[in-house]
């Protein structure tokens, strides 16, 4: 397989969903002239197709910052309030991935610093547990399951 064609490994992180709004806010009507419904009549008819535009707001807390995301599209993802979520960043976006696999894609719109109260996992038993061989690697926008640093033989790791 050519290096190109590879799956890009990301870094995973993980939050909890605290709130999601869907809007569908009405943008007009899209008109057709002489759209022949009936293949056998001789005259067309004209239609008016509504027009929506279509966005998932999600609010999003991890490791101690309250994360604002933005989708716009047709189909949208749903969460559960107050169930986990599992998401990379992918240049501006943050992407999470359906149960079917399809990604979603979301813009952030706001990033506020929680208070040390609402901030991240209270102790160890609250971190996500991770895959036999990788530890939990805490970064700013949550963390990911990744491979343990080495150390050197100081003692410090690199």
């Amino acid at each position: 397989m050519p290096i190109w064609a590879k799956e890009q490994q990301h870094e995973w992180y993980y939050g909890t969903v605290v709130n999601q709004q869907m809007t569908a806010n009405y943008r007009g009507t899209y008109s057709t002239a002489n759209v022949n419904i009936y293949p056998n009549a001789a005259n067309g008819r004209a239609m008016s197709i509504p027009i929506y535009a279509r966005q998932n707001t999600v609010v999003v807390d991890s490791f101690g910052h309250r994360l604002v995301w933005q989708e716009k599209g047709r189909r949208a993802v749903v969460f559960t309030i107050g169930g986990s979520v599992r998401f990379y960043q992918d240049g501006n976006y943050f992407v999470v991935l359906d149960a079917n696999g399809k990604k979603h894609k979301f813009v952030m719109m706001s990033d506020t610093l929680l208070p040390k109260a609402q901030a991240g996992p209270a102790s160890a038993e609250d971190t996500p547990k991770c895959p036999t061989g990788l530890q939990w690697v805490p970064t700013n926008y949550g963390g990911y399951c990744g491979a343990p640093k080495a150390q050197s033989q100081d003692g410090s790791t690199q």
